[in-house]
């Protein structure tokens, strides 16, 4: 049975996702009614399974959603403000890419000082900030380059961000903390769900996508500096967007075209152009996503750490090689860059 204190930390919890999702509800349409009358438009090309005409910004909706909501209801200030700073940051750095469609290394620069909102703060060495920005600027484009498609990306998010409140109140951080920020920002994605599901009314851009993947990657930083393994557990149920980083890394390396270059050899644009629809990309994923949340809980709950280590390191490489197999001999669709 739960105790009093669980059942409030259940509760508080609880809130905080049912009112970030209805005020993203709000918030998106309130997005997607300005972006509408500044023709704010998403215009796709063959890199993306977008159909186009769907409003942009919604990113900036999901953004501000999470700190409304993280403002309105305060709690560990401490943990959230470097965080919630960063990713404000990132939603500015976004927005521009998304009117202007910013250089590569213009786009890489402004993420490094944006990653730098949150660093400082820290106080870390000169090595261990050297790696932590690398290891900020590597999610944040990951999960770039999985929003290529209605709903993938959002439906990842979600899930991810809602696995990894649940596996960070295993492990006893004070759910005020690291927690609330995560349960906030999957709230805001469901509600942001409803007007991003397929065909998508709205889609969250750069301005989201940024912004999100470093969120994410901040919070696997905070999470090792309580322990390396909550941090593993942590980075598991967002496993999906650094394997499409690595995925499109080869294929684009094999075909001698640079990394950062965009291409239609993303996993779910192959499947897409080979006869998948897209509810049949993103359910999948979805129940890949709670898998891996499950697996995450499993190393926390559990006092055989490294036998369950070996055997989970076993069982996902296996099911990356057979996926990479896979996925790489699919017919790759035209681009039009």
């Amino acid at each position: 049975m739960l105790d009093s204190l669980a059942r409030q930390n259940i509760l508080w919890l609880g809130m905080l996702l049912g009112f970030s999702l209805l005020l993203s509800f709000c918030m998106v349409a309130l997005t997607r009614f300005i972006a509408l009358r500044l023709r704010f438009i998403d215009r796709p090309n063959g890199n993306t399974g977008n159909a186009g005409g769907a409003a942009l910004g919604g990113g900036v909706g999901i953004a501000v959603t999470a700190l409304l909501t993280l403002w309105l209801f305060p709690s560990n200030a401490e943990a959230q403000l470097p965080i919630m700073a960063m990713m404000a940051a990132l939603c500015a750095l976004g927005l521009l890419d998304d009117v202007f469609r910013l250089a590569p290394l213009v786009k890489v620069l402004g993420q490094a000082a944006c990653a730098a909102v949150y660093i400082i703060p820290e106080a870390m060495n000169l090595h261990g900030a050297a790696f932590v920005m690398l290891f900020l600027i590597v999610s944040s484009n990951a999960w770039n380059v999985v929003d290529v498609m209605d709903s993938l990306l959002a439906s990842i998010g979600a899930v991810a961000l809602f696995g990894i409140s649940i596996v960070m109140l295993v492990h006893g951080l004070d759910p005020r903390g690291l927690p609330s920020i995560s349960i906030v920002i999957s709230g805001a994605l469901i509600g942001f769900l409803v007007w991003n599901r397929h065909p998508a009314k709205i889609i969250m851009g750069d301005a989201g996508s940024l912004s999100l993947g470093m969120v994410y990657g901040a919070l696997v930083v905070e999470s090792f500096s309580d322990s390396a393994l909550l941090a593993l557990a942590v980075i598991l149920p967002g496993l999906i967007p650094y394997l499409e980083v690595g995925f499109l890394i080869v294929q684009r390396s094999r075909k001698g075209v640079p990394f950062y270059r965009s291409t239609p050899d993303h996993f779910a644009l192959r499947l897409l152009h080979n006869g998948s629809t897209i509810a049949q990309i993103v359910k999948p994923v979805i129940w890949a996503g709670i898998g891996l949340v499950a697996l995450a809980c499993l190393l926390e709950l559990t006092s055989f750490h490294t036998v369950l280590t070996i055997a989970s390191t076993v069982l996902l490489a296996g099911a990356v090689v057979w996926a990479y197999r896979y996925l790489s001999r699919l017919r790759v669709g035209s681009s039009v860059r």
